[in-house]
């Protein structure tokens, strides 16, 4: 009898084992390519990421309404979008080269990227993603990968060499995103970007009207200022002349007696007193 409730103690501890080992598990509760941050009222969201198809268990858990998953089903998105344009002032350095070339482009991409699940924790205590409007937090996703993107291919064509629309293709554009995603949104990861069709002028071509632009601006510069050196000069003889004419003045009110003498020799004026040119008039020289 003795043996018999022994046995019945032990299926009982087993049991209620086993409802407290279910009653933590975690891992159950995660469906595939969903991944949970736990959340407590004490402690708010928790740093640990559970990941489906790995073992987690929390003591935490069994506790009734203690501990809540938040859950988000994380898998690669992929979008496409097409940028046309004019390169950087186009239409302006078109203007310095001959026939003025069009410098308008067309470009289309398709883009794969993967939401970080390390970055769970973080947006969610920075009310960044809602697990219950994913959506929105994707197309928000999507706005900024594009601007990024359109920026990173942009300075990746301003650095290379290459100047035909065929080579172009040959040129990794998913490092220089991935580079600048990692300072703007580092909770995402680039998987591919690739861009599909491309419709673009000579690059080699749009430099050259480039530097003819600013080599015309250099030149108009030094023009500019040669003419504001000569305005300045003229305009410091005009105000010595002035500054001269008045002490004349203060000399002939002195002096009265040398109004007639002047006034006789037309030699002797010309070469006492300076001509000047007041403004509004023609300088005789």
């Amino acid at each position: 009898m003795k043996k018999i409730r022994n046995i019945f103690v032990l299926i009982i501890l087993l049991l209620m084992a086993a409802v407290i080992f279910y009653l933590g598990w975690i891992q159950i509760h995660l469906d595939e390519n969903t991944y949970a941050v736990a959340f407590t009222k004490s402690a708010g969201y928790g740093e640990r990421v559970y990941k489906p198809g790995a073992f987690s268990w929390s003591l935490q858990k069994i506790i009734p309404g203690n501990l809540k998953l938040i859950k988000v089903k994380i898998l690669p998105r992929s979008f496409s979008f097409s940028k046309n344009g004019i390169l950087p002032s186009g239409r302006v350095y078109g203007k310095f080269m001959t026939g003025e070339p069009d410098f308008s482009y067309s470009l289309s991409f398709s883009v794969s990227y993967l939401l970080k699940e390390e970055s769970l924790p973080g947006l969610l205590q920075k009310n960044l993603i809602d697990p219950g409007s994913m959506e929105q937090f994707y197309g928000d996703t999507k706005d900024k990968l594009t601007n990024l993107i359109q920026t990173a291919v942009f300075n990746k064509l301003d650095e290379t060499s290459k100047s035909d629309y065929k080579d172009l293709l040959s040129i990794d554009f998913t490092n220089a995103a991935s580079d600048a995603l990692k300072e703007t949104i580092p909770y995402i990861s680039l998987i591919n970007l690739t861009i599909t069709s491309i419709e673009f002028p000579d690059i080699a071509l749009y430099r050259k009207a480039k530097e003819n632009y600013f080599n015309y601006l250099s030149s108009r510069t030094a023009i500019d200022a040669e003419a504001k050196q000569r305005a300045a000069e003229d305009e410091i003889r005009e105000a010595s002349k002035i500054e001269l004419l008045k002490k004349y003045g203060d000399l002939l009110k002195k002096y009265p007696e040398l109004v007639q003498v002047l006034s006789t020799d037309s030699s002797l004026r010309s070469n006492v007193i300076p001509s000047i040119s007041l403004p509004g008039e023609e300088k005789n020289e």
